[in-house]
């Protein structure tokens, strides 16, 4: 499901509800714009749901080896780890042994959902490269942010309006050929700037 929806794109190109010429174009763009969000941003949108699931982990290995990266998450509940190697996650992790981070679900002031987990107690994550550590948690947004909705409706109008340059120029006898740009809409990308993600993951 687009982070938009089809009457929002055709409200911004001052289109009619009545008017379905485009309708079939128009929501194919409202979903591959959807795509090319997610990838310059390098993660999803999407809301959460009410129940809570688990996703798996590789424990870091690096300098900052007190911090486990994870998936947009809205509630982080539980965290388990498979101490023996064995595949099984044995080990719970007491509330106090870990925190979820950013702390507060904020960064430069924008409101984000939980993206890492940090050891802080008695345990220390597996020196292995099994996925060893289970995190239960409601996995998503609490909302998608209105800079998305607003860019996911940018990018589709762009994405529409290429058909008509599908040789990649556009313009006519008055202006010439301008050639048409091939990545991300520049407005487009200056609204999603905020919410790249430069962190990976490595969820199983």
């Amino acid at each position: 499901m687009a982070y938009a929806t089809l009457p929002q794109v055709k409200s911004a190109m001052s289109l009619g509800t009545a008017d379905t010429t485009d309708d079939v174009q128009l929501t194919a763009a409202l979903g591959a714009a959807e795509g090319l969000i997610d990838g310059y941003c390098g993660r999803t949108f999407a809301v959460a749901g009410t129940a809570a699931t688990t996703r798996v982990y590789t424990p870091p290995m690096g300098s900052d080896d007190d911090l486990l990266w994870i998936d947009d998450a809205t509630t982080v509940t539980l965290v388990e780890t498979d101490t023996s190697n064995d595949g099984t996650y044995a080990t719970d992790w007491a509330a106090t042994d870990w925190q979820a981070e950013p702390l507060n679900g904020v960064v430069g002031g924008l409101a984000v959902p939980f993206t890492s987990v940090r050891s802080v107690g008695s345990y220390a994550w597996p020196r292995t490269r099994r996925a060893a550590v289970r995190v239960t948690a409601t996995w998503g947004w609490s909302a998608v942010p209105d800079v998305v909705e607003q860019a996911n409706i940018q990018q589709t109008i762009r994405l529409f309006k290429r058909l008509d340059s599908a040789l990649g120029f556009a313009g006519g006898p008055e202006t010439g050929l301008i050639r048409v740009g091939r990545s991300i809409d520049g407005d487009v990308a200056q609204l999603l700037a905020p919410y790249r993600r430069v962190t990976g993951v490595t969820s199983a």
